[in-house]
């Protein structure tokens, strides 16, 4: 219930500064650097939507394809092993279930089949070297988050090692005991 309640609570207050707060005050802002790279919002051409229907398309059959990789086999590989499956536990969703261990690759695959198949079909890509481009570019911009991330895993596990948490949770449990 406290779920419930709070998520519909951030998606309101998350809309209204939205829409209230940070829309208006950037329509007042310049925009600086190159404005022939800003992206714009054109019509897709007949090419575009060919590829956009190929695309989805592709992405059903990728789901459908995992969906009866899942449910044909009367042993699925996606499953864990009996002896790691706790009694009433469906053994696809188990921590040890290959399909678990697999899930970044299995989202991997669902949205990298039906860009692949987008750029083709719409003429954006030619080659597999087009597509490796596409993707370092996209990538491009989270070198800064790279970077940060490593320094805070870092930090994070120094202070791990050093059992600091374990230690400040007992002396504030002691402090508040003797308060």
């Amino acid at each position: 219930m406290f779920t419930t309640a709070s998520t519909v609570l951030i998606v309101v207050i998350g809309w209204f500064l939205t829409d209230k707060v940070i829309e208006p005050r950037l329509a007042k802002t310049k925009v600086d650097g190159d404005t022939s790279q800003m992206i714009t919002m054109e019509a897709l051409s007949t090419q575009e939507r060919k590829g956009l229907r190929a695309a989805v398309f592709s992405m059903f059959v990728v789901a459908l394809l995992l969906a009866l990789s899942i449910v044909l086999p009367a042993a699925t590989p996606w499953a864990a092993p009996a002896e790691q499956v706790a009694e009433g536990m469906n053994p696809l969703l188990v921590a040890a279930s290959p399909l678990m261990k697999s899930i970044v690759t299995l989202i991997l695959v669902f949205f990298l089949v039906p860009g692949i198949v987008y750029g083709y079909v719409s003429g954006s890509v030619s080659n597999h070297r087009d597509i490796i481009k596409g993707m370092s570019h996209a990538m491009s911009g989270m070198g800064y988050y790279i970077v940060m991330a490593f320094f805070c895993a870092l930090f994070l596990y120094a202070f791990n090692q050093s059992n600091l948490g374990t230690l400040l949770a007992l002396k504030g449990a002691n402090a508040l005991k003797s308060a």
